[in-house]
């Protein structure tokens, strides 16, 4: 003969709290996965397109800058692992994955910058006359850097 014996059930008031946690955790890994794979498709698909007037940049973090506000005349092609000055620092506001930085960093020499890096050897440095720098990771470095300084001559 076999006697049975049951486990009190637990009260309700507790499960509660736990079903409502592991919502809310639910919820914030959807967020960072789907901002996660924003930032990647960013990566792979982020444009810089120079017209006579501007340098718009289409991405994660999309602005337009005048030509007349870049510094052409130091803009230059550089590779990180030589620079240590210009290696970024603390973000401040952006994107950091492994092999993409995008958005506002502190540079290491205390410089603001604005970042879409994805390859560090062949960095295109363009500072601006609004106190922060440009760095951008750009198919043909030296090709680009012909065309921000033939548009930005048409202007003058």
């Amino acid at each position: 003969m076999t006697d049975t014996f049951s486990v009190i059930p637990a009260a309700s008031k507790i499960w509660l709290p736990v079903f409502i946690a592991m919502l809310v955790s639910f919820m914030v890994l959807i967020v960072v996965v789907g901002f996660s794979a924003r930032s990647i498709h960013s990566a792979r698909h982020a444009k810089f397109d120079v017209s006579d007037f501007e340098l718009a940049i289409k991405g994660e973090y999309s602005r337009s800058i005048r030509l007349s506000d870049l510094d052409l005349s130091k803009a230059e092609v550089v590779d990180l692992a030589l620079r240590n000055d210009l290696r970024p620092g603390m973000r401040t506001y952006g994107t950091g994955l492994p092999g993409y930085q995008a958005g506002w960093f502190k540079l290491q020499n205390g410089q603001k910058a604005l970042l879409y890096l994805t390859a560090r050897n062949e960095v295109v440095h363009l500072p601006t006359n609004d106190g922060y720098d440009l760095l951008l990771s750009v198919n043909d470095p030296s090709t680009f850097l012909t065309s921000l300084r033939s548009h930005g001559m048409q202007q003058q």
